[in-house]
């Protein structure tokens, strides 16, 4: 986990986009908590010098190396520390979104930071047994779940200094 400050220009930003909810929203500031999220991970990524495209289409927002990667952001737990929460992506995308690869963000706007969180495969996230899967309305914590989704602890995510690596 990386923790980066949240530059006030990204809020100007993530605050003047108009909120573009759809039925795969989560909750009433997705788009801001996704902006935040992907304006994090392109901080990072040129802070390792590491090459990308930003695309930002509807199903991944760079590319790095030639691959599609999705930044997936969420709002910081407020009941327990963030190193203990879940990497969601609600099931449609499943079969729906045309990425390789997941980078993870926890937002938390009231301390200011954006915690870029880890990253796997697109592939292993709906694979691997250490996820699980919930059903629209389920609880996972005090909220129910507006959509079916699969949640995986960020414990299980790919370290993100290994984007060090990825130099060509």
């Amino acid at each position: 986990m990386i923790i980066l400050p949240i530059d006030p220009h990204w809020l100007d930003i993530a605050y003047s986009e108009p909120e573009t909810l759809n039925r795969q929203s989560i909750n009433k500031n997705s788009k801001v908590i996704g902006t935040l999220g992907e304006l994090a991970v392109c901080q990072l990524l040129d802070s390792f010098d590491i090459s990308f495209d930003f695309v930002n289409f509807s199903d991944y927002d760079l590319i790095i190396k030639g691959l599609r990667w999705d930044v997936k952001s969420s709002r910081a737990p407020q009941f327990w520390s963030r190193e203990e929460g879940n990497a969601l992506v609600t099931t449609y995308l499943r079969d729906h979104q045309k990425c390789d690869y997941y980078i993870f963000c926890c937002v938390d706007i009231g301390k200011e930071e954006v915690a870029v969180m880890g990253w796997c495969s697109k592939e292993w996230f709906w694979n691997t047994d250490k996820g699980n899967d919930y059903a629209a309305g389920e609880k996972v914590t005090r909220t129910p779940l507006k959509q079916d989704a699969r949640l995986l602890k960020y414990q299980y995510l790919r370290d993100i200094e290994q984007v060090k690596k990825w130099k060509a």
